[in-house]
């Protein structure tokens, strides 16, 4: 139980990002005592990080906006030292995100509660997430049974996600299911793209840290991206 419903301190976080998912919140190490469907309003949600480097598209960010609600799954942590790790976790060393406080709103409790979320710094244009991020959050949604309308609008995301995102998982798909290097027309074969597109995608892996170029030309994917590459495609989340 949590201090809502015990009245013992508790701190509290409201994730509303790929954290829905409380198996990534288990994988980072950080405990919580429990987990529960909440509502953040006055806030919209949108994609203005670029999170290319670690998840190949856009991160989730709260923007105001007085007619919008954000909904999400609040935890409460195990314990106040918790808080440090989430910061890690969310890049406030980087001044990627910063941790706020808001009021949430939770089913049968009357007053809303204050919480901790952590919004975008500098906010960029939006971006596409890609599939293994709003698969997340999907995944989250669903466990925490998030309203029928607002996992009907991240099911939406993730579809528009796998469409706009297709050749570029394309040729990351092609580099990860070969042991070496791959000319720029082998992916582009393996992706069904244009030579110059395939090349466009390559220097976008190539950029983000993705892939590299080989020492005998062509390009490959980066040794310690490999286990990467499910997480972002979303594979890791098909059953």
């Amino acid at each position: 139980m949590d201090e809502a419903a015990t009245g013992a301190p508790c701190p509290r976080y409201f994730a509303y990002g790929s954290n829905m998912d409380s198996a990534q919140m288990v994988r980072r190490g950080v405990p919580f005592v429990s987990a529960r469907a909440a509502v953040l309003r006055g806030f919209r949600l949108d994609f203005t990080y670029p999170a290319f480097e670690r998840w190949l598209g856009g991160a989730a960010d709260i923007v105001p906006e007085p007619t919008s609600s954000v909904e999400g799954v609040l935890y409460g942590l195990a314990d106040e030292s918790d808080m440090p790790k989430m910061d890690r976790w969310e890049g406030v060393h980087e001044s990627a995100y910063r941790r706020t406080l808001v009021e949430v709103e939770l089913p049968g409790v009357r007053d809303p509660v204050p919480a901790w979320a952590y919004a975008v710094v500098e906010k960029r244009a939006p971006m596409a997430p890609s599939p293994g991020y709003i698969g997340q959050m999907v995944a989250g949604a669903r466990s925490h049974k998030l309203s029928r309308g607002y996992l009907g609008m991240l099911e939406g995301v993730l579809g528009r996600s796998r469409r706009e995102m297709r050749p570029l998982l394309r040729v990351l798909e092609a580099l990860a299911a070969r042991n070496g290097p791959a000319t720029v027309d082998e992916v582009a074969a393996s992706a069904r793209l244009s030579r110059g597109e395939a090349l466009a995608r390559l220097s976008d892996l190539s950029g983000w840290g993705w892939a590299e170029p080989a020492p005998d030309g062509g390009f490959r994917l980066r040794p310690d991206r490999w286990a990467d590459v499910p997480k972002v495609t979303g594979s890791a989340l098909d059953p």
